[in-house]
């Protein structure tokens, strides 16, 4: 891929877009440059910036309501669309953000961008913003469903309906096909294919012989308003709701929410809770590669290699029941730190674990690599780096395009940075080099976890930091003490007002939050950037002219979570 030379300065890149629009504003908040634009000028400065300086990346479009400020003429709009953009070279982030009126339209950056198309219907569906020339029916909610869920003046309402059917998506109809083929074609469910999404989501094929010619995906079976639920609760309350977002990996979603919430209150956190934090993911990464590639190889019929990952997923699955008391959801996270530290004779069992992991990926590549079962599919569904990039892929499904990004590396948090460890790529962006890439993955993830057992520093797992802190650690409470305590129950921990994003490196690509804090102990407003969101609405376009067996390939390799899809 031949990489074109670029200015290398953010400060040159905002001196050029103020010469061709001086009315920009700019300010940084959380290591993120914010752009605020008008409506008219948006397209075309956002055009300008993936032409001309590199953000070539969408990593989201989402919305705010600003209810309370517009009703008080504190703000003239009500509304503002930002669009998250990166530079893959100099792992740079931009904020752009676009103020609306209520019955004011935008224009849609689907013809900039492939994978903007689900979040503007959600946008839509949620907020009420119209894009010009886009789709407008509902993608996460019901017909059933009356109003703007995500504004804020949207009333709760429990209702039933007896009378509520599920509705397949159907195709639409095609002048140009001939009555002859038109009788030829058949239309098939190709779900539910992973484990964990029995029943979650629906992908119709249409097929003729035995090649797909197009294909419907209908999500929102498992919507259940996770950035609506947060907008009542404490930041500490959220944590398990971020946790059932992946059920194949949840402490990596708790995580990822603890680690934004301290970066926005700037808590510094202890050394070993670091260290575990990165044991932790490291092992989840482990356990979700290994339930997506025992799903796959079932799927495919190579039950052996399904029943060694089974193993693997079940050595992994010990360590989390030892440590958290649960296999998966243990919510052992808190703001500030781990519930607990690691039990007494824990190390020796994961070191243990990871041994016998070592021995049977060894097992596994034996017997995939060369298998013609597995072979077949090479090549089949392949995605080129700009095809990825374009529908905002990220970890594994990037990496398998030949595309050298890993927030670990690029963007490292915690002690990454302190620790060996490489980068798989694949070539072809197909289910084979998925498959090659999330197993040399695991291989690195237990060498990752191996060098922190090695050096895990000691201390505490929890900040002593007084915000967080319930007590003054004295065995006599005094009566400040007791107020404190009573104020973080019952407000929780405060958040200085403004807006804050953070990542990780999540076992399917980035999994990042943003939040917007109006300085209470409750987010204002939530956003849950969920990589399989952006992978799976590509799957429809990704499966057309190719075989029925490779398109079941294409979703397995995927790993489409519908926690993270729906949410």
């Amino acid at each position: 891929m031949v990489i074109r030379s670029r200015k290398s300065s953010i400060v040159k890149i905002l001196d050029s877009l103020n010469k061709n629009f001086p009315t920009l504003d700019f300010k940084e908040s959380s290591g993120l440059l914010h752009v605020n634009l008008d409506n008219i000028i948006v397209y075309d400065v956002v055009k300008l910036l993936k032409k001309d300086f590199g953000f070539i990346f969408l990593l989201d479009i989402f919305a705010t309501d600003h209810l309370n400020d517009y009703s008080s003429g504190k703000c003239e709009k009500r509304f503002t669309v930002t669009y998250h953009l990166l530079h893959l070279e100099e792992h740079k982030r931009i904020s752009v953000n676009v103020d609306l009126n209520e019955h004011e339209t935008i224009q849609s950056f689907s013809e900039l961008w492939l994978n903007s198309k689900w979040p503007e219907r959600e946008i839509a569906e949620m907020f009420g913003i119209n894009f010009e020339n886009h789709q407008t029916s509902k993608l996460l909610t019901s017909d059933y469903i009356i109003g703007y869920p995500l504004r804020k003046d949207w009333v709760y309402q429990a209702k039933s309906h007896q009378d509520l059917v599920f509705k397949k998506p159907e195709f639409s109809w095609l002048p140009e096909i001939g009555d002859d083929e038109r009788l030829c074609r058949q239309v098939i469910d190709l779900s539910p294919s992973h484990p964990a999404i029995q029943g979650t989501f629906v992908v119709r094929a249409e097929v003729l012989g035995n090649k797909v010619k197009r294909a419907l995906v209908e999500i929102g079976l498992q919507h259940r308003g996770v950035e609506k639920i947060s907008e009542s609760k404490h930041y500490g309350q959220f944590i398990p709701y971020a946790e059932r977002l992946n059920f194949s990996s949840p402490m990596m979603g708790a995580i990822a929410w603890a680690k934004t919430v301290e970066e926005a209150i700037e808590i510094e956190m202890t050394d070993r809770c670091q260290a575990l934090r990165m044991i932790m993911m490291e092992l989840s990464r482990v356990l979700d590669h290994s339930t997506s590639l025992a799903a796959m190889a079932q799927d495919l019929r190579a039950w052996d290699a399904s029943v060694i990952f089974q193993r693997i997923r079940s050595h992994v699955s010990a360590l989390f029941l030892s440590y958290t008391g649960s296999r998966l959801m243990g919510s052992s996270v808190r703001i500030g730190g781990m519930v607990h530290d690691l039990p007494i004779g824990w190390v020796t069992k994961c070191l243990d674990a990871i041994y016998l992991i070592q021995t049977e990926l060894k097992e596994i590549l034996s017997i995939l690599n060369r298998a013609p079962s597995w072979l077949v599919f090479h090549g089949e569904g392949g995605m080129n780096a700009a095809q990825a990039i374009e529908w905002g892929f990220s970890g594994p499904c990037l990496r398998a395009c030949g595309v050298n990004y890993d927030l670990r590396k690029n963007s490292p948090y915690y002690f990454y940075q302190d620790v060996e460890f490489e980068v798989p790529l694949g070539i072809n962006g197909d289910p084979y080099d998925r498959y090659l890439v999330r197993v040399e993955e695991m291989q690195q993830s237990l060498k990752i976890v191996s060098q922190v057992l090695d050096h895990i520093p000691s201390g505490s797992v929890q900040t002593e930091d007084p915000r967080l802190a319930k007590t003054t650690g004295s065995l006599r409470l005094t009566s400040a003490d007791y107020a404190k305590h009573f104020d973080l129950y019952q407000n929780g921990t405060k958040i200085n007002a403004g807006s804050y994003y953070s990542f990780i490196e999540s076992a399917n690509g980035e999994l990042g939050f943003y939040i917007r804090s109006d300085g209470s102990g409750i987010p204002y407003r939530t956003r849950v950037r969920a990589p399989s969101f952006f992978h799976f609405q590509s799957f429809c376009d990704s499966i057309q002219n190719v075989s029925l067996e490779s398109a079941t390939a294409i979703l397995s390799s995927l790993n489409a979570i519908s926690g993270e899809i729906d949410r």
